[in-house]
């Protein structure tokens, strides 16, 4: 596979083509993660640098003082969005929201 980048200041908006000669798995797989960035409107964080894990691999949400981080099955990453945020981009993909015990 061979990857190119061609910049366009010109451009309205990041546009992403997938030149193929057959749709795989592995295409379906690139596209996928290429949409997901692209609609990525909560930002996921560690160390200083941004990630884009598939919403799907989030396992849960814990809020903690002034911070909100994401776990999944093999890392913690910050979010900067407010929870209540997250309830919207979360339902499409059948997160939970349960408020804490008393």
């Amino acid at each position: 596979m061979k990857v190119k980048i061609v910049t366009d200041e010109e451009l309205p908006a990041d546009t992403v083509v997938i030149h193929c000669r057959d749709v795989d798995e592995n295409i379906l797989r690139l596209k996928r993660a290429a949409e997901a960035m692209g609609s990525a409107d909560v930002a996921f964080f560690k160390g200083g640098k941004q990630f884009f894990p598939p919403l799907d691999s989030i396992l849960f949400f814990e809020t903690e003082s002034n911070f909100l981080s994401a776990h999944t099955a093999d890392d913690v990453f910050q979010v900067k969005a407010k929870l209540l945020s997250l309830k919207t981009h979360c339902r499409r993909n059948l997160c939970a929201f349960q408020n804490p015990p008393s």
